[in-house]
C-alpha cells in the first residue's frame, strides 16, 4: 500500500473517515483507492453466529473425513482409536488456532 500510492500517509491510518463501514482502510481521497472486498460486492460479512456455524460445519466434515479414512487402516481396534483420539485434536490446527473452540462454546455455551 505505502510503496505503491505516493499520496499515502501513516496518519491517514488514523483518521476513521478513511475506513468503509466495515472497518477496512480505503485510503485518502487524494490517493489510491483501497475498495473493501464486502462495499465492491454489495453484500454484508456474515455475522458470527453464520461464521461460527460454517466453522462448526467444516470441523465436522474433517472429521467425518479423517474417521472414514482411519476405518480403512488395517489394524486392531484399539491401535485405530488410538489414531482417530490423537487426529481430533489436530482437526482445529488446520486453519485458525482455537477458531472451531471458540465458535462451539459461543454457539453451545
Amino acid at each position: 500500500m505505502k510503496a505503491d500510492d505516493p499520496f499515502f500517509d501513516e496518519s491517514d491510518l488514523d483518521r476513521p473517515d478513511y475506513y468503509c463501514r466495515h472497518g477496512n482502510f480505503t485510503g485518502n481521497p487524494y490517493g489510491a483507492d483501497y475498495m473493501c472486498g464486502w462495499c465492491e460486492s454489495g453484500e454484508e460479512p456474515p455475522t458470527q453466529a453464520e461464521e461460527d456455524a460454517w466453522t462448526l460445519a467444516e470441523a465436522e466434515r474433517k472429521y467425518d473425513h479423517l474417521v472414514a479414512s482411519l476405518s480403512k487402516i488395517d489394524c486392531n481396534p484399539t491401535l485405530r482409536w488410538t489414531l482417530v483420539e490423537c487426529a481430533i485434536g489436530s482437526i482445529d490446527n488446520w486453519g485458525q488456532t482455537n477458531r472451531t473452540q471458540r465458535a462451539w462454546e459461543r454457539t453451545y455455551a
